[in-house]
C-alpha cells in the first residue's frame, strides 16, 4: 500500500468517526472492544457509563475524543485485515513494538501517537484494505 492510499484511508476513517454522535461512537465501540475496554481507554470508571451514552447519554468532551480516535484507529484496522475480529484483537494483545503493552493499554495510558504509528506500520504490513 502505497502512503497516499494509506493517508486516505486514515483519513475516510477519522471522518467517519468524527460524522458519528456520542452514542454512536459508544454503541460502535461497545459492540466492536466491549464495555469495560472502552471505559478504560475513556478513562470512566464503570463499563455501565458506556451503555448509558450508547443509549443515548452524553459523553464529556474528553471521552468523545477518546472515542472518536479509537474508533479512527478500528476503522483503519478492519479494512487491513480479512477477519472482521482481527483490528479487536490487535488491540488487546501485548505489542512488542508498544512496549509488550497491548494498545489498548497504551491508549488509556495516552500514548495515540504511539499506537497510531504502529496501527500504520501494521496497515502497511499487511497491505491495507483487502
Amino acid at each position: 500500500m502505497t502512503g497516499l492510499a494509506l493517508d486516505s484511508l486514515f483519513a475516510n476513517a477519522q471522518r467517519r468517526a468524527l460524522e458519528m454522535t456520542g452514542p454512536m461512537l459508544a454503541a460502535y465501540l461497545k459492540a466492536e472492544i466491549g464495555g469495560p475496554l472502552v471505559a478504560r481507554v475513556t478513562n470512566v470508571r464503570f463499563a455501565n457509563t458506556v451503555t448509558r451514552w450508547a443509549r443515548g447519554g452524553k459523553p464529556n468532551r474528553y471521552a468523545l475524543n477518546r472515542m472518536q480516535l479509537v474508533a479512527t484507529l478500528l476503522l483503519v484496522l478492519e479494512e487491513s485485515f480479512d477477519d472482521p475480529s482481527g483490528a479487536a484483537r490487535w488491540l488487546t494483545v501485548d505489542n512488542p513494538s508498544l512496549g509488550f503493552r497491548a494498545p489498548i493499554d497504551a491508549l488509556a495510558e495516552g500514548a495515540f501517537a504511539e499506537v497510531f504509528a504502529v496501527a500504520r506500520d501494521c496497515a502497511i504490513r499487511f497491505g491495507g484494505p483487502q
